[in-house]
């Protein structure tokens, strides 16, 4: 089961972005030592996103979904088409109530876990999609259609993967008179030894914004996500 709603965003500022076209001036991300956590349980009730209220400051709005499965038992989850969050100026229902989206995507990550012996049994490729630069009554630059795609998975026996994504946030990290949407996505991985019983976690946090700058890097799985 989804988590499915809508949210609110405060007014924030971030560096060292990456461009649509692929372009760096930030860092991408590599692999760090995993934490111990708790994928969401998403079996149970659907999670609403929490309104937040930003005075003075052009809100944006996420809309979609907020947390879905992307790999399942070494498999990639079904539907992952519709495993989207858009993010709209408020009052704003559906991203084809704006005009001029531009579609993008960001570079291959790779994450690979290590077992004992320094091999790597799990390796998983995956990339950031996105459309951006939507235009509401020719203001602001808003994102459409945020996802994670599995590029390439390779798990040996006898490990087990699991991964999830999380939209953790909505942002204006512009202003009133020229809004800029970002959206910032968690990717959290869990690689389980099934005769050993050991387990590895690593996460990914991306941030997209809406005139096309992007950025991945290493993030230790938020504890807020363990409740769930």
């Amino acid at each position: 089961m989804k988590a499915v709603g809508i949210f609110v965003a405060l007014a924030l500022s971030f560096g060292g972005f990456a461009h649509a076209d692929g372009t760096m001036d930030g860092s991408v991300m590599t692999d760090v030592d995993g934490q111990t956590s708790v994928l969401p349980d998403l079996s149970q009730e659907d999670l609403k996103f929490d309104l937040v209220q930003s005075p003075g400051v052009e809100e944006i709005v996420g809309m979609g979904i907020k947390i879905w499965n992307l790999i399942v038992d070494n498999s990639v989850a079904s539907n992952l088409s519709n495993d989207v969050s858009h993010a709209l100026p408020r009052g704003v229902s559906s991203p084809e109530l704006l005009t001029g989206w531009k579609s993008a995507e960001s570079d291959i990550v790779t994450t690979n876990f290590t077992d004992p012996i320094k091999m790597t049994p799990v390796s998983f490729q995956y990339k950031l999609l996105f459309s951006y630069d939507g235009k509401y009554k020719n203001k602001g630059h808003y994102l459409e259609n945020v996802t994670l795609f599995p590029v390439n998975l390779r798990v040996l026996a006898p490990y087990n993967m699991q991964a999830q994504v999380e939209v953790l946030s909505a942002l204006n990290v512009g202003s009133s008179a020229n809004p800029v949407a970002a959206l910032r996505v968690q990717l959290k991985m869990k690689v389980k030894d099934m005769i050993l019983r050991g387990e590895q976690w690593k996460s990914t946090l991306f941030t997209v914004d809406g005139e096309g700058h992007w950025t991945a890097e290493n993030a230790v799985p938020a504890s807020r996500l363990d409740s769930i």
